[in-house]
């Protein structure tokens, strides 16, 4: 299923995001993903999945960190085509990687996957219930949404905010009667949730974004 969307945040960027990407992953910008505030939230998410768990699939995978870091599995990444051949493969080329456009791409390679995280990368998208309603469609066993804003109080929302390079990006904030009946439909169940500790981006704590939202890390297995 093809979703209609307007390709332009920064993403679809060829120059300025790649390298921005770059620098961030050799923790010029910011921290490597280790170091980050957030990882060890995602970390014990993943921990919970290593007993019956081989096969590690990232989708929106960037600089590919994951595969640095849990070496035990079996990893590939997945993303854009343009972020696979200027990011992904220039810091970790061993790897294997799948070109993939959630948004044109059916994501039926991700069956084959013990593990699908998706580290700030549902959260960044136009049609994010659509596009995580593809993802489990299609995942066998357990699946990681890392950074993700829910509101209790407004429907399913989205607003634009400056990112790598300065290019516009999306922030998308799912309604969370809506996430927990997606979960229902697709079988899947909530294993842990956790906050993360930090709120809104800069510029939005005062506003109705961190009054309404929170941000969540949700691991998620097929009933």
């Amino acid at each position: 299923m093809k979703l209609n969307v307007k390709k332009d945040t920064c993403w679809y960027d060829s120059t300025k995001v790649p390298e921005q990407m770059l620098l961030g992953a050799k923790g010029v910008l910011w921290p490597v993903l280790e170091k980050s505030d957030h990882f060890p939230v995602l970390d014990s998410l993943i921990k919970e999945t290593k007993d019956d768990a081989f096969t590690l699939l990232d989708i929106g995978c960037g600089a590919a960190e994951l595969s640095r870091l849990y070496p035990n599995f079996y990893y590939t990444g997945a993303d854009l085509p343009n972020i696979i051949k200027e990011v992904s493969m220039k810091m970790h080329p061993q790897n294997s990687y799948i070109p993939f456009d959630i948004y044109e791409d059916n994501p039926g390679f991700a069956s084959d996957y013990d593990v699908i995280v998706m580290n700030a990368f549902i959260d960044v998208l136009q049609k994010p219930t659509l596009c995580l309603s593809k993802v489990l469609t299609e995942a066998p066993k357990y699946v990681i949404l890392h950074r993700q804003a829910f509101s209790d109080k407004r429907e399913t929302h989205l607003y634009k905010y400056p990112s790598y390079g300065n290019v516009d990006s999306y922030q998308s904030v799912i309604n969370r009667d809506e996430f927990s009946k997606l979960l229902d439909e697709k079988g899947f169940e909530i294993v842990k949730e956790l906050q993360l500790p930090y709120g809104p981006p800069p510029g939005y704590e005062t506003s109705a974004f961190a009054k309404e939202n929170y941000t969540r890390s949700i691991l998620m297995r097929r009933k």
